[in-house]
């Protein structure tokens, strides 16, 4: 679990049984803008708010599942 102010931009959470990927877009107070991942929808999230980081993937040509984003150990 992580609040909301330690991901960066293209990463992906649930929050309240809903999955949400974060942009670059913030307010002065410095909520973070998200996109609900199934019905396109904005949120602003404050940032004390604590969420699951997840992770998406697709699939390749061949088959394979790539993630979306590449998550390096350090940054779980």
């Amino acid at each position: 679990m992580k609040y909301i102010e330690e991901l960066f931009s293209g990463d992906c959470f649930k929050s309240e049984d809903r999955l949400f990927i974060i942009t670059s877009d913030f307010k002065k107070d410095n909520s973070k803008l998200c996109f609900d991942l199934e019905s396109g929808f904005p949120k602003w999230f404050l940032p004390e708010i604590i969420v699951n980081k997840i992770e998406i993937y697709t699939l390749d040509e061949s088959n394979n599942i790539l993630p979306i984003k590449e998550t390096k150990k350090d940054e779980l």
